[in-house]
């Protein structure tokens, strides 16, 4: 399983710095830049992150030549998805249905974002309908871990997913890596890496 992380919006560069460390110990992969107050340490965060053995995700209008394949580009769900011809470049993209999913990775994609597969914590009010059981079902067995699910999850909801699924894919997350309590019980995020 592929672990992404997703920066809240409120996050500062100084958090990233003090946080890599355990991210990295969590096994995190990937870690999405997100924050809009994080976009002019981008020059500065992105070989940091990478010396943690983690790949920066930025959001693909920040991305710049310069950075080569040392960060990923991420286009966001109201944005269209137009790969950049960028060899070993990590091309990610959101979505909120699955027919768009199908779409993205087909078109280029290497992964993409699909929420909300739970209620999500960092949105309490976020009421818009869940991705159905069937539909990430397909998806997992015809992307695997191209397929990163969002929303809401934890590591007693990732076990129930799995045996529901019986496919491979990915997990991304605001609040099970970045905010205490959200998990279940007494169990920390470091828990699902089993």
């Amino acid at each position: 399983m592929t672990y992404f992380a997703i920066t809240p919006d409120d996050t500062s560069a100084a958090q990233i710095k003090l946080r890599l460390p355990a991210l990295q110990h969590q096994g995190i992969s990937h870690l999405y830049l997100r924050a809009d107050a994080l976009q002019p340490e981008l020059g500065r965060l992105i070989p940091l992150i990478r010396r943690h053995e983690i790949m920066p995700i930025i959001p693909r209008g920040l991305y710049r030549p310069a950075y080569g394949s040392q960060c990923a580009a991420h286009t966001r769900s109201a944005q269209r998805f137009e790969p950049l011809d960028v060899p070993g470049l990590v091309q990610t993209a959101s979505c909120h249905n699955p027919e768009q999913a199908c779409a993205l990775l087909d078109s280029g994609a290497d992964y993409v974002f699909i929420s909300p597969v739970c209620r999500p914590f960092s949105k309490p009010g976020d009421m818009r309908p869940l991705i159905e059981t069937g539909a990430l079902r397909m998806l997992t067995h015809r992307y695997g871990k191209r397929i990163v699910l969002l929303g809401g999850l934890t590591p007693a909801r990732i076990d129930e997913l799995r045996a529901q699924l019986d496919a491979e894919f990915s997990v991304g997350g605001i609040s099970m890596f970045f905010t205490p309590g959200t998990t279940d019980g007494n169990r920390t995020s470091a828990d699902i890496h089993q």
